[in-house]
């Protein structure tokens, strides 16, 4: 049984790079590690896109509304991507039906996001 080119070259991950903002994608480096030094590419480039970095300060919880729902927005945080939305509003079942003159608690799950500008 022979095995193919591909099967006989074992390369070494090298960690991946910091985002480039122009590009919008990072790469790292692959070095040969085992196989056959005349068949194998001594080293390789593997290139990926970019993940937005978008952080939020979180917002409190609205109280349950007629619908059985809370919601919450949230605002982007300083040093985010300046692509991210600058506000996202989050929204959950809530735990229960509410309550004459009581809010009702969320749960976790279910989350509905949307974002608005």
């Amino acid at each position: 049984m022979t095995l193919s080119v591909a099967e006989e070259c074992r390369y070494a991950k090298g960690g991946w790079s910091e985002c480039d903002s122009k590009t919008n994608q990072r790469s790292r480096t692959l070095t040969l590690k085992k196989g056959n030094q005349t068949s194998c590419e001594p080293t390789k480039t593997m290139q990926k896109k970019c993940k937005k970095a978008c952080r939020y300060e979180k917002g409190n919880w609205a109280e349950c509304n007629a619908q059985g729902q809370i919601t919450r927005s949230d605002k982007l945080k300083q040093g985010s991507d300046p692509s991210c939305e600058q506000k996202r509003e989050i929204t959950k079942k809530c735990k229960s039906k509410p309550v004459k003159g009581q809010p009702a608690k969320g749960k976790k799950g279910n989350r509905i996001v949307s974002s608005t500008f």
